[in-house]
């Protein structure tokens, strides 16, 4: 039996943390499911997420609400030896639990802060550069989502090839097959992303201007989703001011069955996405028999295929012109449904869970016992990476002069 410690802490309730929540709950469910399944899970969460991983979790699991930094702080690695853990697996990225003496497998969804970092707050950026060199420092492997996520993360942080895995996250038969569709007046392009920066909306509200002033009174609606922040009103002040806000529709943050309803009625995807890790949209789309167009940036040539149509997201005349083409043809929506069909069929759930099952029991394997001294070497990585700068000559002579006098 493997014991699992699963760190669910960054988990926040409905769509906040983006299509990487539902992903993480969907291979947990089916790390149950898998036959002669050995593994036993622990999970750390917060109370506000706590009904939400409640219908999955079974009798075999432990659960411990951890609502705090200072209750965080209380898991010494004393801790994790007295629950006999053989595993920490965190799947939001972020390691809270560096000192835990288990080996540790932190999965990795986008390296958005160093490839797009002005579409982050500098306070994120500087976050998410702290956290990542504890996470580099720390892991023992990595579980990326896609070839290209794993491209960039060796390249800014010349992380080693050999620990390296990838699993994608082919979760779109979460949607009920027999789904019914949502019922509309007109036919609609849908884009269903959180309201962050990369992903690009105001260029689409551009865009859309542009293709419902060529396609006059045949003209789709554009239906978007997502969690609602500021942002979301200054989109609606833009749609406003650019005449097309009784065309465009905001439908905020949909439970599944709402969402799957939306996608059935859907007439094609739009997606033109700046920057993704993988592209979880474009196989529900594809699996539904939806027309894909969708950016060429990312990962999401790598998802997509022969199977949509790509564009540069950054011009809105491009954009503009496909969507016409993709609204006016007939025949090019029957071809895209078709190899959107053929597309989604290679993308297997379920060898995406026996590989990140796989990667389980040879990671629980690894021996791992750290000294005072290098876990002291070890924070002083931490803190190079915090923009210390520390020779190593004298993270030796300190660590040597500190260890002399315990």
């Amino acid at each position: 039996m493997t014991r699992i410690a699963v760190d669910l802490t960054p988990m926040l309730p409905a769509g906040a943390n983006g299509g990487v929540k539902p992903a993480i709950l969907e291979f947990i469910k089916a790390l149950h499911r898998l036959p002669d399944s050995e593994f036993d899970f622990c999970f750390f969460l917060n109370t506000l997420a706590h009904s939400e991983i409640e219908a999955i979790i079974t009798e075999r699991d432990e659960v411990i609400c951890l609502d705090s930094p200072e209750k965080q702080g209380t898991l010494r690695p004393a801790f994790f030896g007295e629950k006999s853990f053989d595993l920490l697996y965190a799947p939001f990225g972020m390691i809270r639990f560096p000192d835990c003496n288990v080996p540790i497998i932190s999965m990795v969804v986008d390296l958005l802060h160093r490839d797009y970092p002005h579409s982050l707050p500098a306070a994120e950026r500087q976050w998410r550069e702290s956290y990542f060199a504890k996470m580099v420092h720390s892991a023992d492997r990595f579980q990326v989502i896609s070839n290209y996520t794993g491209e960039r993360l060796a390249f800014h942080y010349r992380v080693p090839a050999e620990k390296i895995f990838r699993t994608y996250l082919p979760i779109q038969d979460r949607f009920p097959p027999a789904v019914v569709p949502v019922r509309t007046s007109k036919p609609f392009f849908l884009y269903p992303a959180n309201f962050w920066p990369h992903k690009n909306h105001e260029i689409l509200l551009i865009a859309y201007q542009i293709y419902r002033n060529h396609g006059g009174s045949s003209a789709w609606d554009l239906v978007l989703t997502g969690s609602d922040n500021s942002r979301r009103v200054a989109l609606q002040d833009l749609a406003a001011r650019l005449g097309i806000e009784r065309s465009v529709i905001f439908k905020g943050h949909l439970p599944e069955n709402e969402l799957a309803a939306l996608f059935s009625g859907a007439s094609a995807l739009v997606f033109p996405s700046l920057y993704e890790g993988f592209g979880i949209p474009l196989l529900e789309a594809m699996r539904l028999g939806v027309p894909v167009l969708t950016s060429d940036a990312g990962s999401l040539p790598e998802v997509i295929g022969q199977a949509g149509l790509l564009v540069d997201p950054r011009k809105p005349l491009e954009l503009a012109a496909m969507m016409l083409k993709v609204a006016s043809s007939l025949d090019l929506q029957a071809d895209l449904r078709s190899r959107g069909f053929v597309r989604a069929r290679l993308f297997s759930f379920q060898t995406e869970v026996t590989r990140l099952a796989d990667s389980f029991v040879e990671v629980a394997s690894i021996t791992k016992r750290r000294t005072w001294d290098s876990r002291l070497r070890g924070r002083f990585a931490l803190l190079r990476g915090d923009c210390m700068s520390w020779s190593r000559a004298t993270t030796g002579r300190v660590s040597r002069f500190l260890r002399d006098r315990v």
